[in-house]
């Protein structure tokens, strides 16, 4: 294109007047507020959306999903509970199983020896039944010697009457004696207690008076004499002034003494004692008869 082409230039547009630019900008106000009506409704509708569909979403996937672990977790622990029950049950039932098998095991030691036992009385009833019919013979062989034992039996009945006889009149003398015997036992318990008082050993001194009133006891039982029970009383006295009093203990054993000196056949001499009450041992022997059991 050659240089003196003229050049053709675009007309220019005319300028819209103020009516077209108020309208074209009340459309794009209406526009706008439109598109900013329904970018809100939107928003609100997922909003909406968001807000009912998600709890229902939880109550419908969730929630039943939480239940469902929930449960399977408590399944869980109830078969781990019941396994493990299940095992204390089985271990249980195998030391009952032990225990029936040892059991078992003692009851068939006890039937094999209760079993030996039966043969073992089988045979002795056998041994029995042989030796009861030598028995038997042996009977038939008494019963004749009976008879003739029973003639030599009124012979010794008769003599049995005079012993019997014989018996009564030892039996008051053996009575007397026996009496006599403990009484001088209580005498010799009374003439060492008054020597160990004197020697101020009250304890073996009690021991003595005890040994004595055990005596007396028996004496008062075989024979009802005042004497004995008087005698009792004062040996009695005499332990209860020990050790607190020993002379007013002298006194009474000095009298005891005397009452069972009085129940002998023969008087026996009262031992020497000095002022203070204690005994002589060397001024008098004191007749020391030969200890006797106690009846």
């Amino acid at each position: 294109m050659s240089e003196n082409t003229p050049t053709t230039q675009p007309e220019p547009s005319p300028k819209p007047s103020f009516g077209e630019r108020l309208s074209s900008a009340f459309v794009g106000f209406v526009r706008f507020l439109a598109r900013l009506v329904l970018v809100v409704l939107i928003l609100g509708a997922i909003a909406a959306a968001l807000y009912f569909a998600v709890p229902y979403l939880y109550r419908q996937y969730v929630q039943p999903l939480h239940d469902l672990q929930t449960r399977v977790d408590a399944l869980e622990q109830q078969s781990a509970s019941r396994a493990e029950q299940v095992n204390r049950q089985l271990l249980a039932l195998q030391d009952d199983l032990t225990r029936l098998h040892e059991q078992q095991q003692a009851l068939n030691q006890q039937l094999g020896k209760q079993q030996d036992a039966l043969d073992g009385l089988q045979s002795r009833l056998e041994a029995v039944e042989k030796q009861t019919d030598a028995l038997s013979t042996q009977l038939d062989a008494l019963g004749k010697r009976v008879d003739a034992v029973s003639d030599d039996a009124a012979a010794a009945q008769a003599t049995a009457e005079a012993l019997q006889t014989a018996w009564q009149d030892w039996e008051g003398r053996l009575t007397e004696m026996q009496a006599n015997l403990a009484v001088l036992r209580v005498m010799e318990s009374l003439t060492r207690t008054r020597l160990l008082i004197g020697q101020g050993n009250y304890g073996l001194a009690r021991d003595e008076l005890l040994s004595a009133q055990a005596t007396l006891r028996w004496l008062q039982q075989t024979a009802s004499t005042e004497a004995y029970a008087q005698a009792a009383d004062q040996v009695s006295l005499a332990a209860d002034a020990l050790p607190s009093a020993p002379e007013v203990a002298l006194q009474d054993l000095e009298a005891a003494w005397r009452l069972l000196a009085e129940t002998l056949p023969q008087v026996t001499a009262t031992p020497e004692t000095t002022s203070a009450g204690t005994p002589t041992p060397g001024a008098q022997e004191t007749p020391t008869p030969t200890p006797t059991p106690t009846p």
